[in-house]
């Protein structure tokens, strides 16, 4: 018999308690097993890539988190970093996405570089919603929240967009690493650094070199 596999990646109770009553109800009325895989942190997504590919493989559905607790091997900087890992290596895997950032550049963002199956806002999801979204990905993805589709109204330069080296470099930047350092931890040069950072100041319509300043908006974002 089909089971309906799902792997919640959260760190919030109340969040994962929502998902998994929203699960069990479809399995119900699809009169069909469910099991479910809870991990909280991205060191633990780091260790269930590694050690428990086969069960991702046969999974159903991935709700997301964006935001959650650092894995200090650095393989996974946010929720993100996850996601365009589950769409390189299982892309039949069909991703929710379920975040608290609001700002329509993160939003935009997140969707080019992972192309989400759902994408939720946590502040308004109500439980008929997330039933709404569970059963539309399901059958006939994707499905996109109302408050989703409001922030995608907003005009975003696609040009603009953070890559893997713009959101580590700005981590780097953010926990202190001194600037001599970063070309040793990533595949840049100083100059290279120096490029990027001014980009980023371009987009985030920043006018001072003070790096300090890039990585208050660079948070207030959700870039880190």
């Amino acid at each position: 018999m089909k089971i309906l596999r799902a792997v919640l990646i959260d760190d919030h109770p109340l969040i994962v308690d929502a998902y998994r009553q929203g699960i069990a109800k479809i399995a119900e009325n699809r009169g069909i097993p469910f099991d479910i895989v809870e991990i909280n942190s991205l060191k633990e997504a780091e260790r269930f890539f590694r050690e428990e590919s086969e069960i991702l493989k046969s999974t159903d559905l991935v709700f997301l988190d964006i935001s959650l607790p650092i894995d200090e091997n650095k393989k996974f900087l946010s929720g993100e970093d996850i996601g365009i890992r589950l769409r390189k290596d299982f892309p039949e895997t069909r991703i929710i996405i379920s975040t608290s950032f609001s700002d329509n550049f993160r939003i935009y963002n997140i969707l080019r570089s992972v192309d989400p199956d759902g994408f939720l806002l946590k502040r308004n999801l109500t439980p008929y919603e997330l039933l709404t979204a569970i059963d539309n990905i399901l059958n006939n993805p994707p499905y996109y929240s109302k408050s989703i589709l409001q922030l995608f109204r907003k005009q975003i330069n696609s040009d603009q967009i953070l890559d893997d080296l713009d959101r580590r470099l700005l981590y780097e930047l953010s926990i202190g690493t001194k600037m001599k350092d970063i070309p040793g931890l990533l595949p840049l040069s100083m100059a290279g650094v120096e490029r990027r950072k001014r980009n980023l100041r371009l987009i985030f319509d920043i006018h001072t070199d003070r790096d300090a300043a890039l990585i208050k908006v660079a948070r207030e974002k959700g870039f880190i």
